[in-house]
């Protein structure tokens, strides 16, 4: 199953997102942080995650590069926090900001189909109404297109506001 947790900075998504996975009751629960951290505003936030999740049972692995060499054991839950930070990592590993999007859909795939549970978490960054030029419109761009293919194929697509899970795609409840 693959479960896509889309919300802005600091709207509960992600302890909404570790929710999911704990509630499946997966035999091994895998943290995967894409975050790479260069300053103190950003290991205090690499900090304050770690102690929201200290006590639900995951295994937390700093993966701050693509996904290409992840081989994750079989039956397990993967989340993957998150997908704004993925694509820069992905992005200026070399691979380019056109190539970054497909190579990541593709990495999805394969560790979707391979263990039990996928959830991924999202940024909202393309609301603000503002117009970007240059490289960061064109991050942009391709975030709202790597989201929206993850929507896709997603089983189930979660939107997290002020704290508050919407469900806007799979089985109602």
């Amino acid at each position: 199953m693959l479960i896509l947790v889309s919300g802005g900075s600091a709207s509960g998504k992600s302890n909404f997102a570790e929710g999911l996975v704990v509630e499946n009751q997966q035999n091994e629960r895998y943290y995967i942080a894409t975050m790479k951290i260069w300053d103190s505003e950003s290991e205090k936030r690499v900090e304050r995650h770690h102690n929201m999740r200290k006590d639900r049972g995951f295994i937390t692995i700093e993966y701050p590069d693509t996904l290409k060499t992840l081989n994750p054991p079989e039956h397990a839950s993967f989340l993957i926090e998150d997908m704004p930070n993925l694509l820069a990592n992905t992005c200026f590993d070399g691979s380019g900001l056109n190539h970054a999007v497909d190579e990541i859909l593709q990495d999805i795939k394969r560790i979707s189909n391979r263990v039990g549970m996928t959830v991924l978490v999202t940024g909202e960054l393309c609301s603000d109404g503002i117009y970007y030029e240059g490289e960061t419109g064109e991050y942009l761009s391709q975030l709202a297109l790597l989201n929206v293919n993850l929507a896709s194929l997603a089983h189930e697509v979660w939107e997290v506001v002020v704290g508050i899970p919407i469900k806007w795609k799979g089985i109602q409840q």
